[in-house]
């Protein structure tokens, strides 16, 4: 009995952890449908993105959980009084659709990482000086326009490994990171403007983002390079092969954008990001991609929820202020 009762416990201890991930992923599917086909109503795809965020809402830090149930609190009460002004239907939809595609952007980009990151040599050596930090401002840059916030955990983690982390290097990954949401068309902040600002267009976002970018860069290399400790802090080696990804994901979603710009810059991102994993990853792993794949939809999507959270619950107060 105490048997059977064991495997009882370990078996829905391990569906509450992965079950929220293969949730994830069959929204992916969805939400293109319906952004390409209409065929399938946006709130169908909407309802995974619910269930999700119900199954990890205990896994998120109480600051996130707080900040996210003021949100849907504020935007259901919204919801609440117009129902009762005019009973229209309109925004209560839009709530369930839970901003359902920046969430599948999310989930697309985050498989980037299998191929952004096999490209990094763990047994390339650190090495001090301003060439060296320079080198990891503007590949921690490139890898974290694709990547998000896993590069400066990433390289972080990688920098760190012989000695902690020191404030130099630690402002060096901060800027590299904070200056790819005025360009990236993998950034949810981006994928925000294309939604929220009428006629925002990502060609025209990108050419202006890029210089006010580099211009963030340069500022940044020449702070770096008078910080007094630059000559002695180690950098991470950037070579090509570790950078050629971002740059080419970056040149196909503007491609696609010119060939196809009635299908949103969301829905090609998305699409892309996808379709450049199951493509490259199986070429660069062979056989051992299954497991990676697999790995990744277990454990990494879960780690997802404080976003999909935060996602969803602006989705709710958006629908709230919109419908009162």
């Amino acid at each position: 009995m105490d048997t059977a009762t064991s495997a009882r416990t370990t078996l829905g201890n391990t569906l509450r952890n992965t079950l929220p991930g293969w949730i994830l992923l069959a929204m992916l599917p969805l939400t293109l449908l319906a952004a390409l086909t209409q065929q399938v109503p946006g709130y169908v795809a909407g309802i995974p993105v619910w269930i999700t965020t119900l199954m990890l809402w205990r896994r998120q830090r109480r600051g996130q959980a707080v900040q996210s149930a003021v949100l849907m609190t504020v935007g259901a009460l919204g919801l609440l009084s117009a129902w009762l002004i005019n009973r229209d239907p309109h925004y209560l939809i839009r709530a369930l659709e839970a901003n359902q595609m920046i969430v599948a952007m999310l989930v697309a980009v985050s498989f980037l990482r299998l191929v952004t990151l096999g490209s990094l040599d763990n047994s390339e050596v650190q090495r001090p000086g301003r060439k060296a930090l320079w080198g990891t401002l503007l590949g921690g840059h490139l890898i974290g326009a694709v990547i998000n916030i896993s590069s400066v955990m990433i390289l972080g983690d990688r920098l760190s490994a012989r000695q902690p982390l020191s404030t130099l290097q630690g402002l060096t990954l901060l800027r590299a990171f904070s200056a790819c949401a005025v360009w990236s068309p993998f950034f949810a902040a981006m994928g925000v403007v294309l939604i929220s600002a009428p006629g925002a267009q990502l060609i025209t976002l990108m050419l202006y983002g890029l210089p006010v970018a580099g211009a963030a860069l340069l500022l940044s290399a020449w702070q770096i390079a008078r910080h007094p400790e630059a000559d002695t802090t180690e950098g991470y080696p950037m070579q090509m092969r570790s950078l050629w990804v971002p740059l080419v994901l970056a040149l196909l979603v503007m491609l696609a954008h010119l060939l196809w710009p009635r299908v949103s810059v969301l829905t090609l991102v998305t699409l892309i990001s996808i379709l450049f994993t199951l493509l490259l990853l199986p070429l660069r792993e062979g056989h051992a991609s299954l497991g990676q794949l697999n790995n990744h939809v277990r454990q990494g999507l879960p780690r997802l929820g404080s976003e999909v959270t935060l996602f969803l619950a602006a989705a709710v107060l958006a629908s709230g202020v919109g419908a009162l």
